[in-house]
């Protein structure tokens, strides 16, 4: 599995994530896997429209936060596929 570095700002705070993309993706799995300090904190998946939505939250990570990661992931990844 490979993992890809993702910073966002959240007051005045960089936050690091390491984002991973399951390559096989068929719907029935989310699409993106979110890493903080080296534990699961969210997954993803896109819609129809390649905007990611969060399917599962863990631990205390605030959903605000998780907006800002999957927002650049849209940037990263504007199809939202890290392997194309």
């Amino acid at each position: 599995m490979s993992l890809y570095p993702v910073a966002v700002d959240h007051e005045n705070v960089t936050y690091h994530f390491q984002v991973s993309e399951y390559p096989h993706y068929d719907e029935l799995r989310c699409k993106f896997s979110v890493y903080y300090c080296g534990e699961l904190v969210a997954t993803f998946t896109p819609g129809k429209d390649h905007i990611l939505h969060l399917c599962k939250k863990y631990g205390n990570i605030k959903e605000q936060l998780l907006d800002l990661v999957a927002n650049q992931i849209e940037k990263l990844h504007p199809y939202g596929f890290f392997l194309q």
